[in-house]
């Protein structure tokens, strides 16, 4: 009831004000309360998401680089289960015997200490 009140209210005085015989936006006084934009919470998943999966990726590169592929090494430097880890794996494809013959980039620091 107050809201058909007040929208009677509202075209009553645009047909009273109007400039002419035909009603437009610009002749009603409607306030529209400014709603959050729904997608922002949406757009912060999203960037969230992805920078994880940047992350994992990298960081699971960089430990198969270490460990030389070796999934078994590779898991319990990262402390997770070799299944798990391989999973992980799996889910970038990621491909263990491209990095068996890559050495890591401190692997020649590590034998001279």
């Amino acid at each position: 009831p107050g809201n058909v009140r007040e929208l009677d209210a509202v075209i009553h005085r645009a047909v009273l004000l109007a400039m002419s015989d035909i009603l437009t936006m610009d002749d009603l006084d409607i306030s529209v309360p400014h709603r959050k934009d729904e997608r922002e919470p949406a757009l912060l998943r999203t960037v969230k998401s992805q920078a994880i999966e940047q992350f994992e990726r990298t960081y699971l590169i960089d430990l198969l680089r270490l460990h030389q592929g070796n999934i078994s090494r590779a898991a319990k430097s990262a402390g997770k289960e070799r299944r798990t880890f391989q999973r992980l794996v799996q889910k970038y494809g990621l491909d263990r015997h491209v990095f068996h013959a890559q050495r890591s980039p401190n692997a020649d620091a590590d034998n001279l200490a």
